[in-house]
């Protein structure tokens, strides 16, 4: 038996597991006393990280400069926990690029040999039923004992079939331009299906973004700019993330 020795805000501090296994550890809002255990030594993972609650709290302390929340998915309608603004701007990203459905933050404790835990930020599934685990960082900024543990995490994620992401901070345009289109995410400026079936027939060669918006609506021309932000956002139209976003921006169908 090896005893966990890692350090920082986690309930799994001293956890004995295994030698020579890993584990997984997380809790659903119906778990007994101690939550959900797997013992990652070949058999089947039955289970569902993405429902999990969060395995750990953030520190909180005078004067700290991460600033934590709710993010409200488009997708699933759920309530996620971020606990900086990385991690928001994450979420939007996740859900631009990708049909979630279900998402669970802080879901997990990674159990390794050694004495070594590890807490992704993030657990999705999505549509089709896949599984990722997700963390954000800033590879620039990250220890070279970090990247032991997204190594050996990326290592049980494949042994199980899952999935695995470092989603790195933005900057610049792309940054702008998705926290832009992200305001429009949510089903209640999605256009109906006439609408959006005008939408993709308009844009089926590139043009602006001014210009489809007055082949919809003459006067006023911004009359369905929502809709068209929208279908950005859920990649039914793309568009250039590198550039600034105007009124010329071009668009396109995808």
């Amino acid at each position: 038996m090896t005893r966990n020795r890692a350090r920082g805000s986690h309930p799994f501090k001293g956890v004995v597991i295994k030698r020579g296994l890993e584990e997984i550890r997380w809790s659903y809002p119906d778990s007994k006393f101690g939550g959900e255990t797997y013992v990652v030594d070949g058999s089947e993972f039955i289970g569902d990280i993405t429902k999990a609650l969060p395995a750990r709290n953030s520190y909180k302390y005078p004067n700290r400069v991460n600033h934590e929340g709710l993010y409200v998915s488009c997708h699933t309608g759920q309530q996620v926990w971020y606990e900086s603004m990385t991690e928001y701007i994450a979420l939007m990203q996740i859900e631009h690029e990708m049909e979630v459905a279900s998402i669970a933050s802080q879901p997990c404790c990674f159990l390794f040999r050694g004495g070594y835990a590890h807490y992704p930020d993030y657990a999705l599934k999505t549509c089709g039923g896949a599984t990722t685990v997700v963390d954000v960082r800033d590879l620039e900024w990250t220890d070279e004992s970090d990247i032991e543990k997204f190594n050996r995490t990326a290592s049980i994620c494949d042994r199980l079939g899952w999935g695995y992401r470092i989603i790195e901070p933005m900057y610049g345009y792309r940054l702008h331009n998705l926290v832009w289109l992200a305001g429009y995410r949510h089903g209640y400026v999605a256009p109906g299906p006439e609408l959006k079936q005008a939408v993709l027939e308009a844009a089926a060669e590139p043009l602006a973004l001014m210009e489809l918006a007055c082949i919809l609506s003459p006067d006023p021309e911004w009359l369905y700019l929502p809709q068209i932000y929208h279908l950005m956002f859920h990649r039914y139209l793309g568009y250039d993330d590198e550039l600034p976003f105007h009124d010329e921006t071009r668009v396109w169908k995808i």
